[in-house]
């Protein structure tokens, strides 16, 4: 091997170690992944390191496809590169999706692609665009997904680049199922603390109409249930004026007693009435 040959490879090795060293510090940065993050912080994250490793990236998109089979950008870097994944998604064809269904690597340059997806290339040359590199992946059980870059130069992506992008998906599909099983679990306790701050009201409107009607608590229930359903207004607002006009009245009133009855809103006390008359 000549000196310049052996210079040449130093070079060559050089470069590849840094690229790794760079891929090193983008997977160390997902493991970096906030818990608190939204799905959409945590993508957007995903997109600017993924473009910032690969090099002749002009853009990086994410194509999420659901259990009914329809695809659409999760994130992307850049406007056109939603309107490129679009374009595929209204042909039903393209590198992204093809990656996505057969959780496979497309590699592929504007010459190349021209004979399989003709109606595609002819946008993405538009958009300056000539080279593609998809890489599929599971997100879970029901959706699957791909990372999507595009290259503005003929043969923009390399095998190296195929690799670190095969690598990055693992970390993509981390990142993305954590945020979204962090936004299900802030979902979860959001509602659940609606249901504390909803049940009282629902507890002390029962207790209200149990001791002003001769009734037992699952009748009580039931009276706020059906005005619900036949006003069309929550359950809750409904319990919440009963509790209401109880406290406006003041305490005292008989059970049973018509004027116990009269201070119910209206369509509590029609079915009090309606409640009396099945009685008879």
């Amino acid at each position: 091997m000549s000196q310049g040959q052996s210079r040449k490879q130093d070079g060559d090795e050089q470069a590849a170690a840094a690229r790794v060293d760079e891929a090193v510090r983008l997977l160390a940065a997902f493991e970096e992944v906030e818990t608190e993050r939204t799905r959409e912080e945590t993508l957007r994250r995903c997109v600017t390191l993924v473009e910032g490793l690969i090099e002749g990236c002009a853009a990086v998109s994410i194509t999420v496809i659901d259990a009914a089979g329809q695809a659409s950008t999760a994130e992307s870097t850049v406007a056109w590169a939603v309107d490129l994944d679009r374009e595929q998604y209204l042909l039903d064809d393209g590198p992204c999706l093809v990656a996505a269904r057969e959780q496979s690597v497309q590699r592929i340059d504007y010459r190349a692609a021209k004979s399989r997806w003709p109606r595609f290339v002819d946008a993405s040359s538009a958009a300056n665009v000539a080279s593609f590199l998809s890489a599929g992946f599971r997100l879970d059980d029901r959706q699957v997904a791909s990372v999507n870059l595009y290259g503005r130069g003929l043969d923009a992506f390399g095998m190296m680049d195929e690799s670190l992008t095969n690598l990055v998906t693992r970390y993509t599909r981390f990142a993305l199922t954590s945020a979204l099983e962090v936004g299900d679990a802030q979902r979860l306790a959001g509602q659940l603390e609606r249901a504390l701050h909803t049940r009282p009201v629902i507890d002390w409107a029962i207790g209200i109409l149990m001791a002003q009607t001769p009734c037992g608590p699952d009748r009580a229930f039931d009276l706020l249930r059906t005005t619900s359903q036949r006003s069309n207004v929550k359950l809750r607002d409904v319990a919440a004026q009963v509790v209401e006009r109880t406290a406006q009245r003041g305490e005292g009133l008989g059970r049973g007693s018509a004027e116990a009855r009269g201070h119910f809103n209206r369509p509590v006390a029609s079915e009090l009435r309606r409640d009396d008359e099945e009685r008879v």
